[in-house]
Order: C-alpha cells, then structure tokens, then sequence
C-alpha cells in the first residue's frame, strides 16, 4: 500500500514540477544520478511525513553506521540550499562540483572507480532509488 502511494506521489510531484515549469533537465537528479523524486527522504520532506523521516533515519542510521538526528532528516536534492546534512560530506558532489558539471555521466572519466563503489554500494544495500545515467 505504501509503494502505490508513493508512486502516486512521485506522478504527481512531476507532474506539478512539469506544470509549473521549475524542474530544470538536472534539477532534481542528484550528481551521482539519483533521481530525487524516487528517493525516501526526498518524498518525505515533500510530504512533511514525520513518521516516514524517522523511519528513514533508523534506517540511514544502521546503513551510516551513525546517529541521524530526526531535525536533519529533510531533503529538497543535493542541489538545493537545503539538502541532507550527509550531503556535504559526498565526494561525488564535490567532484561534480569542481568539474563544473551537472552528472557524473557527463564527466569524461565516466565512469570511474568512485561512481562505481557508489552504484555497488546502492545496489548491495536496497536503497530502492532510481539512478539516471543521463
């Protein structure tokens, strides 16, 4: 039930962003290729869902090995001025950041060993993300 609804909200989220025309070509896939509209924490503070951010912070928590207090648990995408406050300390968003560039695909390394430890390691713990390899 909770996955239907999700997709719903996910439709609908781009459909809006679509409509009112502020979801830029890379706005809201994340530097690594997330798409933002598939992430838990992305839907959540969309949907101010405060039981779904505490669940995702238990979570994020054990896959983290570290506390994630509830307060940090918002997230407009890593390319907004709020942003998870683990999104600082990626690796891949600086690198994109200091290529000037908008994806990792867009690098011409790509892919390299970082991205690839990245995807391995989405993959290895069920995220359940879209990741976009524009």
């Amino acid at each position: 039930m909770i996955d239907i609804l999700m997709y719903i909200t996910v439709k609908s989220l781009r459909m809006i962003f679509k409509l009112l025309g502020i979801m830029g070509e890379y706005r809201l896939i994340a530097y690594c290729g997330i798409n933002c509209t598939t992430c838990p924490l992305y839907m959540a503070t969309m949907n101010n869902d405060a039981l779904m951010k505490q669940e995702i912070s238990l979570k994020w928590g054990k896959l983290y090995n570290r506390l994630i207090d509830i307060k940090d648990m918002e997230c407009y995408g890593c390319k907004s001025s709020k942003k998870f406050c683990l999104s600082n300390e990626c690796n891949i968003t600086t690198c994109n950041i200091s290529k000037g560039i908008e994806t990792c695909s867009q690098c011409s390394t790509y892919p390299c060993e970082r991205i690839n430890k990245f995807y391995e390691w989405q993959e290895n713990n069920d995220t359940n993300v879209e990741i976009v390899k524009l």
